[in-house]
């Protein structure tokens, strides 16, 4: 990064939220619809919090390139307020005791700006192509999270996108199902816990080729997404080779361990 004159990532950290452990999140649910043509995202984050100590407020992050729609805490609507270009602050109404939850509701829209490739529209042989790629503060930039690294959760992640496009992302493939207009909604699950910045997704129109792998005794899908133009025999053997590898490095070091969803490669523009 210094060679290229780029600050080291720890520079880039958020600074440290004092009240980031009076809560724990459990759950995301982020239902997000895609437009490649207007590098538009709209969507709303229902967020699931334990609370671990008394609070009448909760903070997350979110760019304020984005429009906040109606907040809501429980279904009603609540004040909330900016601390800073990235952080908002909301208050709950009421002090929550510690162990209680709450769900907490963003809807939210606007036109993303990449933080070191964080949110990026792009295409490939004249084809729309958006991704992801937070790590390791950059939750922000495409949609509203706690964004704090130690702060776990599952996820339900909904997608709607062009119907020409598959969209990938975490966990198990719940479904998909047309959405009208041409478009089409895709929900994947996670029940890993898994902190802010490793959620992504990855839109395009992706051929689909399908494994599977037994690990532990139980087997589980091996999905390759790949450009339609370099979807050969050749490429999709190379990324076979991942089935030996999980059973040679599980044998080594431990079972993969995200075993019950998936072992999945997607192709972007990174590499």
């Amino acid at each position: 990064r210094a060679a290229a004159g780029l600050p080291p990532l720890r520079a880039l950290a958020p600074p440290e939220d004092p009240r980031a452990a009076e809560t724990d999140v459990l759950h995301y649910r982020l239902e997000l619809t895609i437009d490649p043509s207007a590098s538009r995202l709209t969507g709303s984050n229902t967020i699931t919090v334990r609370c671990v100590a008394d609070t009448a407020t909760f903070r997350f992050r979110l760019d304020d390139l984005f429009t906040i729609g109606t907040v809501t805490v429980g279904g009603a609507a609540a004040s909330w307020q900016r601390t800073d270009a990235e952080t908002v602050e909301v208050a709950l109404g009421r002090t929550f005791a510690a162990g209680e939850t709450f769900d907490l509701a963003v809807p939210y829209d606007g036109f993303p700006t990449s933080a070191y490739g964080s949110i990026v529209f792009s295409s490939h042989s004249f084809q729309p192509v958006v991704y992801t790629l937070s790590e390791p503060w950059f939750a922000y930039t495409w949609w509203p999270a706690k964004d704090d690294i130690v702060d776990k959760a599952t996820a339900d992640l909904i997608f709607t996108a062009p119907a020409t496009l598959a969209v990938v992302s975490n966990g198990r493939l719940v479904g998909t199902e047309a959405a009208g207009a041409g478009k089409r909604r895709t929900h994947w699950r996670t029940e890993y816990l898994t902190a802010p910045y490793l959620f992504s997704f990855a839109a395009t129109n992706y051929a689909v080729t399908e494994s599977s792998a037994t690990i532990g005794g139980a087997t589980m899908p091996v999905s390759l997404y790949i450009y339609p133009e370099h979807n050969t025999a050749a490429n999709r053997n190379v990324w076979l080779q991942a089935i030996p590898m999980l059973r040679a490095f599980g044998e080594l070091f431990g079972d993969y361990p995200f075993a019950a969803e998936k072992y999945g490669i997607y192709q972007f523009p990174p590499g």
